[in-house]
């Protein structure tokens, strides 16, 4: 089974939509995936990863399914002075005084996060789990039981820090080692693939991260949003 998460394009966030740019970068996107063989595209309901999914829709010519719990999560956090931060925007500093937070078994114990956020990470993973045994992947442990064994490729369009939470359980890793050393630019793709190297029992594997081939091809530059300042007396964005 192949999966490619994309995140959507170049959000307006106000009118919860895609810029100018983020339109272009949909259409360069869908473009790209045309000759593709997909069997589904799953969506967030927010209007701007709808709105990019439509793109690839039309070039596809399938219809995406709309699932709750893809909706971005929000998972805010208080942390430093008491200041509300989105769980990929913590500060280094502050992840190297709480390393716990690195830890696959630990990263929940802590007060950072409530009970309410807990439970919207554990419905995440967990349909993201029944959606795959539907297609023949069932999670067992830290692996996934293959009761199909198949080829198939789903698309899901969502957004990044709904990505690193379904990465890290994939992966069976911390979400914080996803959501603070990577970044998934507007429309790219993450592909991965299963390895069924004993009959049977699959893990999934990452052949690719964050890919813009679709953007370069037409000489367009990824956009900056999701990213921090490169250098510190820069004009980009510090928080």
């Amino acid at each position: 089974m192949k999966i490619i998460i994309i995140r959507h394009g170049d959000p307006d966030y106000e009118h919860d939509s895609l810029t100018s740019v983020g339109e272009n970068e949909a259409q360069a996107l869908a473009e790209f995936l045309k000759d593709m063989k997909v069997d589904a595209i799953f969506c967030s309901p927010l209007g701007r990863a709808r709105r990019t999914s439509s793109y690839i829709e039309k070039a596809l010519n399938i219809k995406a399914e709309i699932l709750p719990w893809l909706k971005e999560f929000d998972g805010k956090m208080n942390i430093e002075n008491n200041k509300s931060h989105i769980f990929w925007d913590v500060l280094p500093q502050t992840l190297s005084e709480n390393k716990f937070l690195y830890n696959p078994q630990t990263w929940r114990d802590s007060s950072f996060f409530n009970e309410k956020e807990l439970r919207k990470y554990d419905e995440v993973c967990s349909s993201f789990d029944s959606l795959l045994e539907e297609f023949g992947y069932e999670r067992e442990k830290n692996y996934y039981k293959v009761l199909d064994s198949n080829r198939k490729t789903l698309v899901f369009v969502c957004h990044f820090g709904l990505e690193s939470m379904i990465l890290s359980h994939l992966f069976n890793t911390s979400p914080f080692s996803l959501s603070q050393h990577f970044i998934a630019a507007p429309t790219s793709m993450t592909t991965l693939y299963t390895e069924e190297r004993r009959k049977g029992v699959a893990q999934f594997r990452c052949s690719e991260y964050g890919s813009v081939a679709h953007l370069y091809i037409k000489h367009k530059k990824p956009s900056f949003s999701g990213r921090f300042c490169e250098t510190y007396d820069s004009k980009e964005r510090h928080d």
